[in-house]
């Protein structure tokens, strides 16, 4: 998050660090593939894979496992306590960043979620139906939110005041909706092609959506 490194990574599971685009280059091997990582805002690094989950610390390079999921993909909170797993079995947690700990295991798998800024509420797509998930992850209770939604969600991100974008496909054009505090309020569309990515910029006040057509 300081920007002082720069992290590359191989689906041979060989992990490259640079401390501010200089030499000397420093690597770490994986026993597996790496599928996905995420600075943290101290001096680690989370990085997931085959070989599951695991913290690299910056300084030393030594790592410990956090969790033995098989990492497809995770989203890591904007303050850096939670992380949410997806694996290849398409099964989901959300866990502590620091110690690995299952924080909140969906009962419907998600296929994508993402955080409020203090780590305390999370936002989760649905993978087999056609709603999205609130939940405060501190006091526990949960909400469904279905208002506007067609098919099942594929990417979900959080804005500022309370703001909600998810990406969705209908008749082959790919849509993202907004809400807030659980109401739609607008949408915007991608003609005849799907949501690849999506994310807002850093203050949460602007949203970039690009497709798999290559229209942004």
């Amino acid at each position: 998050p300081d920007g002082k490194h720069l992290s590359l990574f191989g689906d041979a599971g060989e992990l490259s660090m640079r401390e501010r685009l200089s030499p000397p280059q420093r690597q770490v091997r994986f026993s597996g593939a790496i599928h996905s990582l995420a600075f943290t805002h101290g001096s680690r690094l989370l990085v997931g894979g085959s070989f599951g989950l695991q913290a690299v610390d910056i300084g030393s390079l030594q790592t410990r496992s956090l969790a033995d999921l098989q990492v497809e993909s995770l989203r890591l909170s904007p303050d850096g306590s939670r992380v949410f797993l997806r694996d290849a079995q398409n099964r989901s947690l959300v866990v502590d960043a620091a110690d690995g700990r299952v924080v909140y295991a969906p009962t419907d798998p998600w296929a994508a979620a993402d955080f409020s800024r203090d780590g305390k509420e999370v936002w989760g797509a649905s993978q087999s139906s056609d709603f999205l998930v609130r939940v405060d992850l501190d006091k526990g209770g949960s909400q469904a939110v279905r208002d506007g939604l067609t098919s099942p969600t594929t990417l979900v991100r959080l804005g500022g005041e309370s703001l909600v974008a998810a990406a969705y496909t209908n008749l082959d054009n790919g849509l993202v909706g907004l809400w807030k505090v659980g109401q739609r309020v607008g949408e915007f569309q991608l003609a005849h092609q799907r949501v690849a990515c999506l994310e807002f910029n850093d203050d949460r006040s602007r949203i970039v959506a690009g497709g798999s057509g290559g229209e942004v």
